[in-house]
């Protein structure tokens, strides 16, 4: 599956779950903010890897 549905699919459960309930408000947004941030290092991580690979094959 595509890491961009991935993420989305993510955030759109968050997104849900934080709506019906409520009480959830700031650790459901603390929770958020810090798999958005996970999700970004391990894209950032993900794209050198694919880079260190490539300048191995080169």
């Amino acid at each position: 599956m595509n890491n961009r549905l991935d993420k989305e699919e993510i955030q759109l459960s968050l997104l849900r779950l934080l709506e019906n309930n409520p009480e959830l408000t700031q650790r459901g947004k603390l929770t958020f903010n810090f798999l958005k941030k996970k999700i970004r290092e391990y894209d950032d991580l993900k794209e050198e890897i694919k880079t260190l690979k490539e300048s191995l094959i080169d």
